[in-house]
Order: C-alpha cells, then sequence, then structure tokens
C-alpha cells in the first residue's frame, strides 16, 4: 500500500515502510519550519537558513547519481561513500549528480559556496551568508 504524506511543505511517499523523498513543486522552493526541525532527506541535498523570526527556511535539490560510465583499467564501479551511487574506484566524491577527485573544487548547489572533494568522499563546503530569508526564499 502506498501513501502519499506531506511533513512541513515537503510531500513524501510511504510504500512498504519505506519513505522516499517526492519533491514535485518543492524541487528548489522554499520551505519554513518554525515549530520542527527540517526533515532529513535522503536523495537530496538540503540548504537551510535561520529568517529574523526564528524560524528555519530551506531549499532541497535532488541529489541524482551520475551515469555509471566505464571505469580505468575495466575495472567494475564500486558503492561510493554511503553505499548512495555507484562509481570509478578512482573517484573520490559523488554530489549533485556528479562526480569529483580528491582536491577538486566545484561550485555548491546554494550557487554561492564553492565545494571541495576531500580523500575518502567527504566534501568540504564554504559557509558564506546566503542572504536573508526573504531574498534566499525569492
Amino acid at each position: 500500500m502506498t501513501k502519499l504524506l506531506h511533513f512541513g511543505g515537503v510531500w513524501m511517499i510511504g510504500c512498504l515502510g519505506i519513505t522516499l523523498a517526492f519533491f514535485g513543486p518543492m524541487h528548489e522552493k522554499c520551505a519554513k519550519y518554525c515549530s520542527k526541525p527540517p526533515p532529513k532527506v535522503t536523495g537530496a541535498k538540503t540548504v537551510c537558513i535561520t529568517g529574523w523570526d526564528n524560524c528555519t527556511y530551506c531549499k532541497f535539490y535532488v541529489n541524482n547519481c551520475p551515469d555509471i560510465q566505464d571505469c580505468n583499467n575495466n575495472a567494475a564501479p564500486v558503492p561510493s561513500k554511503g553505499n548512495h551511487c555507484m562509481i570509478c574506484p578512482d573517484v573520490d566524491c559523488v554530489y549533485n549528480g556528479h562526480v569529483y577527485y580528491a582536491e577538486e573544487m566545484f561550485d555548491s548547489v546554494d550557487g554561492i559556496n564553492k565545494c571541495m572533494c576531500l580523500r575518502g568522499g567527504h566534501i568540504k563546503c564554504e559557509e558564506h551568508y546566503l542572504g536573508s530569508s526573504f531574498t534566499f526564499c525569492s
């Protein structure tokens, strides 16, 4: 049995005890959370700020896996950190549908900050001011 659920501005599909993110019109739009913290959504990058009203404003970006490519030396793809995607063994990070190698820099989904792929699949992003809730959500 499948149920369509709504949690604090994010639509979810519940199926056999598994909850999957279903963004639809919420993709990259602003959601406001005042009495509850934002949901932890798998398969998405979440960018949040705290507004003047002490509410949290978040945007959710779909975090797709990259297409599986032919790996060097005919190596078989392996699971990425967190087992989210299948990647070539020489790839270190997966972010927003792209693969990156250690020490490679790239743009954050927020459009302002830069991120760096670190060894072991970790990603470090700058944390520059993203603006007020009015500019963030416009």
